[in-house]
C-alpha cells in the first residue's frame, strides 16, 4: 500500500519518476510552495543543463545540489525537503542507497488510468498526473542552451509551432525557456496531443545587453532533426545591432513593455 507523504513536506528526501510529461516538474513546485523555509532540488539525469531547475528557482527560492554527491544530498535532506526528479530513461533499480538516517520517499508521477507500470512497483505514492501514457518511450533527447541569445516573438512562435507539429521530426515532449525582446522570459512546455502552455516567469526583465540567466531548450521525441531545429532557432535570434536598437527604444518608450511578449500568447 503507498504511504501517505506529509503534508507541508518535511525534511527528508523525496525521489520524484514518471514518463515525460506526466508533471513531475509541476508536481515538485506544488511541494515547493507549501515550503516557506525552502527546499533543495536535483536532477540526476541534467547535471551542468537544467532547464527545470532555472524554472523551479524563476517560482521560489530553492537550493540547488548536485544530485550525484550523495553526501550533500544527505545533509541537505536531514535539514529540508530535498526533491531529485528523475528522468524517464534513469534505471531505478540501479539508484544509489541513501543513508538510513535520511528519510526517503519514492513518489511516481502517473497520467491518468495507467494501471501498472515499472513505477508502480518501484513508488511508495502515486499521483495523478496529466497527459496521456506513452505506449512507448522516446529514444532521444536533445538539449541546447541558448544563454544570451534573444527572440523575435513572432519567429519564434512560428519555429515552435513547426516543432510541436511534426516539421522536425515526432516530437513527444518539449519544453524552453527564452529571453525574448522586450526583456521578458517565457517558458514554454508541450506534450504530444495537448496544446502548448506558455509562460512568463517573473524573472527581472533584462533591457541592456544580454541576459545571463540560463535559458535553452530540451526535446523528446523520435527522428527529431536537432540540426534543423537549432538552424531555425538561430535565424529567430537578433543579432547585437538589433538586440541594441531594440532596447534603446524600450528604455525610452512610454508604452509598457508587455506588448511584445504578447504576441505568443
Amino acid at each position: 500500500m503507498p504511504k501517505t507523504l506529509p503534508h507541508p513536506p518535511q525534511p527528508g528526501l523525496y525521489l520524484v519518476a514518471g514518463p515525460p510529461g506526466s508533471g513531475k516538474t509541476h508536481w515538485i513546485r506544488e511541494q515547493l510552495l507549501t515550503y516557506p523555509q525552502g527546499s533543495a532540488y536535483g536532477s540526476p539525469s541534467q547535471s551542468g543543463f537544467c532547464l527545470d531547475l532555472a524554472y523551479l528557482e524563476s517560482q521560489t527560492p530553492i537550493q540547488a545540489i548536485d544530485a550525484a554527491q550523495l553526501v550533500e544530498v544527505a545533509y541537505w535532506a536531514q535539514q529540508r525537503p530535498v526533491y531529485l526528479e528523475l528522468g524517464f530513461h534513469v534505471d531505478l533499480a540501479a539508484l544509489p542507497s541513501f543513508p538510513e538516517v535520511v528519510p526517503c520517499s519514492r513518489i511516481a508521477v502517473l497520467p491518468p488510468g495507467v494501471a501498472l507500470s515499472e513505477w508502480h512497483s518501484w513508488a511508495d505514492d502515486l499521483v495523478v498526473g496529466m497527459g496521456p501514457m506513452v505506449p512507448q518511450l522516446p529514444n532521444q533527447v536533445q538539449k541546447s542552451s541558448l544563454t544570451g541569445e534573444v527572440f523575435d516573438p513572432a519567429s519564434l512562435d512560428v519555429v515552435w509551432h513547426e516543432l510541436t507539429h511534426g516539421a522536425y521530426g515526432r516530437v513527444q515532449r518539449a519544453k524552453g525557456l527564452f529571453n525574448l525582446a522586450d526583456g521578458s522570459t517565457f517558458w514554454f512546455s508541450f506534450n504530444a496531443g495537448q496544446p502548448s502552455h506558455y509562460e512568463e516567469l517573473p524573472r527581472p526583465r533584462c533591457l541592456t545587453g544580454r541576459p545571463a540567466g540560463l535559458s535553452g531548450i530540451e526535446l523528446m521525441g523520435w527522428d527529431v532533426d536537432a540540426g534543423a531545429i537549432a538552424a531555425s532557432l538561430t535565424a529567430s535570434c537578433l543579432s547585437d545591432e538589433l538586440l541594441l536598437h531594440h532596447q534603446a527604444q524600450l528604455r525610452n518608450s512610454q508604452e509598457p513593455v508587455a506588448t511584445l511578449s504578447e504576441q505568443i500568447l
